[in-house]
């Protein structure tokens, strides 16, 4: 016996799914704002910070 469209569209793994997915973002769009806000008062650019973190991605690898 096969479930509806409907059916599979309302269980409860399909829907837990974006709940997990948005809880799983809320971290790192607040870290990442915050840390943008962090970098902005003592007057360093982003554009600095983001070729730091590059810089240390090439040296791990």
């Amino acid at each position: 016996m096969n479930p509806t469209l409907q059916q599979q569209l309302f269980a409860p793994r399909i829907l837990i799914s974006p709940l997990m997915g948005f809880t799983c973002d809320v971290p790192l769009l607040s870290t990442s704002s915050v840390l943008e806000a962090w970098m902005e008062e003592p007057g360093v650019c982003l554009s600095v910070n983001g070729r730091l973190a590059l810089y240390r991605l090439e040296r791990r690898a």
